[in-house]
């Protein structure tokens, strides 16, 4: 039995559809899939910023933050309330950061940060900017092999993995930062401190202070200070080193602060910290000047 041309066209055009049939529906099965799991991860994560907005959702940040901060650094941390957590930022109040023996290296009222997600993909890090720090104290006091406690406490430890991160442009408001290294016996406050840091988080810390301003509380004395510039940093024999100028009006001194720490990065040595001042004085003619400096070093 014959079929004609026209038939076995049309038979064979039938079993082509079948076939084309048959492979495109694994093909759509996946784009399904892969739809709605777009679809479903876009909802959950739109979930969980609305169920942010409720107190219970913003307890379980503020638990989770906690958690995830204490099994990175050395230190532990305390929050006290995550008030706002979005795509744009997060605000945070109550926030203390102990170092492993329990002191408390920091502390501020109020803390707020706005993610950078560009920048953040550009540097391969977590970078958040612009940020506040307002209210609380900065310690600087004596850790580990004379390394500096608040630096310590907020490095990783080697043997954890951390994506670095960048906290850049933090704007100091009313805060006190308190100095007490060795050997020195006394205890050197700043008050009502503003101005500009930017810190790095991961198995490096560091930190660069700009215009900062203040009071310097001397024991027996209260002396303004302004355009404060320096460093705090883990990987350097000098982990310390602040520059200012202070506000007299009978002369324009400024005072440089250095720790040295060589055994925080495996040399020899012990902590020390160095004080100089230096004053321009103007010479009998009055139109130059000349630099008058003392320092104390102790060891």
């Amino acid at each position: 039995m014959s079929i004609s041309r026209e038939e076995w066209a049309r038979s064979r055009a039938a079993d082509m559809g079948r076939n084309d049939h048959a492979q495109s529906k694994p093909r759509r099965l996946w784009l399904s899939v892969i739809g709605w799991s777009t679809l479903f991860g876009l909802a959950i994560t739109l979930s969980a910023f609305l169920h942010l907005a409720t107190a219970p959702g913003r307890a379980a940040a503020t638990d989770l933050a906690e958690v995830i901060l204490n099994s990175r650094i050395h230190g532990t941390s305390h929050i006290g309330a995550i008030t706002r957590l979005d795509f744009d930022g997060v605000e945070m109040h109550d926030l203390i950061v102990n170092a492993p023996d329990g002191e408390q290296v920091i502390s501020a009222d109020r803390m707020t940060a706005e993610f950078a997600f560009i920048e953040s993909f550009r540097r391969g890090a977590i970078v958040l900017t612009p940020c506040e720090l307002e209210g609380g104290t900065m310690r600087l006091t004596r850790g580990p092999d004379d390394q500096i406690a608040l630096v310590h406490t907020l490095e990783v430890p080697e043997d954890r993995f951390m994506i670095p991160v960048q906290i850049r442009d933090i704007r100091l408001l009313h805060q006190t930062i308190v100095f007490r290294l060795p050997p020195v016996p006394l205890t050197v406050e700043m008050s009502d401190v503003h101005g500009l840091v930017d810190m790095e988080l991961g198995h490096r810390f560091s930190a660069r202070l700009d215009q900062v301003r203040g009071y310097v509380n001397f024991p027996v004395v209260h002396i303004g200070f302004r355009n404060l510039s320096g460093r705090i940093r883990s990987d350097d024999a000098r982990p310390l080193l602040v520059r200012m100028q202070l506000d007299l009006e009978v002369a324009d001194p400024s005072m440089e602060i250095a720790y040295a720490a060589p055994g925080a990065i495996g040399r020899e040595g012990g902590g020390s910290m160095g004080i100089e001042l230096g004053v321009d004085v103007p010479d009998e003619s009055g139109v130059a000047s000349r630099r008058l400096a003392s320092r104390a070093q102790n060891d």
